[in-house]
């Protein structure tokens, strides 16, 4: 219990420091408060034992660990001024990005209408429409939407990989005044239609990722916004977070009547939901430290070992059941994004690919201290994706399988094209 408590201490100890030093509402404040939260709860599931095998495997390297990783990954937002960014420059590639916004929409409108009828037709039917929403959870079919028709689906599969990059486009068309309004609320069907899709497939963790990137979103771009869209951009936010919080209250109680984990000792909604929220840094400190074996990317990077044409697995449960008898670890819970890497790799794997992530945002820092004023759109959507992996990492690595594996390269693909065309327009070869 000591270590468990010292650990927690040390985190609120991080987050108080960097919070104060850095100021308003952050994605420190979001990163780190959200890690607090989870560290506390930790301490009642040890009180409570509501997570079988951890009395005397509870160990202080683990710990010390995890916080050495914490601190690196979650630094670079320190040293960032956000009240002093006021333009995210899109030169060369607006047009370009006015035409992906369209084909968003238009690509959006078809699911939509269809994932609307098939939710107005079940969510009266409560108790009925949540044991159907813990059954499509418990068979795992992440892209299989039967509820679509044929088209519908595929129009659906090319807007799903942009869902968390959509309301960073928005936020900056809604910078821009010589777009016009209509341009805008329309953007709002793509977003509509992915949080649809995430509840009607019972992801709670999608959509609780959602809500929390569309707060991480406001908080990298607020100061670019005037007075008077920040006003309105409140009012929707409100609305959104209502929208999705009663969505969570929904699934949660479907997943606690129909279809609790046995992973755990819970037997009230608060135990499970706290053990939900805080069982990673204790299992990744009991189980993940000691794993017998390490799983060489399967765990994290499926898809990119599937590009390079290395034998992976494409589906979860495939994985689970190859590598949990070699790991002596449970496949299904949470041990931190953290957790995640060293289970692939072990410490020093774990190390470098934190590492690597944390050195191209020092470099968008740097860029960023020599024009405090401006940052490219790449560039601020780069130091997103990562604010978003650290911030809900304390729960797991939230592209460890090979469907978000996918998602994640395509996201970094279209970064990568988006800086190639401004390195290419500077040397005019466009």
């Amino acid at each position: 219990m000591f270590y468990v408590i010292l650990f927690f201490f040390a985190i609120l100890m991080l987050f108080l420091r960097w919070q104060f030093s850095v100021g308003g509402f952050t994605p420190i404040t979001i990163i780190l408060g959200f890690w607090t939260l989870s560290a506390f709860g930790a301490i009642y599931l040890y009180a409570e034992n509501l997570i079988p095998g951890l009395t005397g495997n509870v160990t202080l390297l683990p710990y010390v660990f995890l916080f050495s990783m914490l601190y690196i990954s979650v630094y670079p937002f320190r040293k960032i001024k956000y009240s002093k960014i006021r333009i995210i420059s899109t030169e060369p590639y607006e047009k370009f990005l006015y035409y992906l916004s369209v084909f968003f929409i238009i690509c959006s409108i078809l699911p939509l209408i269809e994932h609307l009828i098939y939710l107005f037709k079940n969510i009266g039917q409560s108790v009925t429409f949540q044991q159907q929403l813990n059954d499509i959870y418990e068979i795992k079919r992440e892209e299989d939407v039967n509820q679509l028709s044929l088209p519908a689906r595929v129009l659906n599969g090319i807007i799903s990989p942009f869902g968390r990059f959509i309301p960073f486009l928005l936020l900056y068309w809604l910078g821009k005044n010589n777009y016009s309004k209509k341009f805008k609320f329309l953007l709002l069907l793509p977003i509509l239609n992915v949080q649809c899709a995430h509840f009607i497939g019972a992801s709670r963790a999608a959509l609780f990722l959602d809500l929390a990137n569309y707060i991480l979103v406001i908080c990298f771009c607020r100061h670019t916004l005037s007075q008077s869209i920040w006003k309105t951009l409140k009012r929707i936010t409100i609305i959104i977070f209502s929208i999705i919080s009663s969505a969570l209250c929904f699934l949660s109680l479907a997943r606690f009547l129909f279809g609790r984990s046995l992973a755990s000792g819970a037997q009230t909604m608060t135990d499970w939901i706290t053990v939900y929220f805080s069982e990673s840094t204790l299992r990744f400190n009991a189980f993940m430290w000691n794993i017998s074996t390490y799983m060489q990317g399967d765990n994290c990077f499926s898809f990119i070992k599937k590009i390079l044409g290395l034998h992976t697995f494409n589906d979860i449960l495939d994985r689970q059941a190859y590598w949990q008898p070699k790991t002596k670890i449970l496949g299904h819970v949470f041990y931190t994004f953290i957790g995640d890497f060293y289970g692939d790799f072990g410490p020093i794997g774990c190390f470098l690919i934190i590492t690597f992530f944390v050195s191209i945002c020092g470099i968008i820092i740097y860029n960023l201290k020599q024009h405090p004023y401006e940052i490219s759109f790449h560039s601020m959507y780069f130091l997103i994706l990562w604010a978003s992996i650290c911030m809900y990492g304390f729960t797991y690595f939230l592209y460890k399988t090979f469907y978000n594996g996918r998602t994640l390269f395509i996201q970094i693909l279209l970064m990568f094209i988006l800086y190639l065309i401004k390195i290419f327009k500077k040397k005019g070869k466009i």
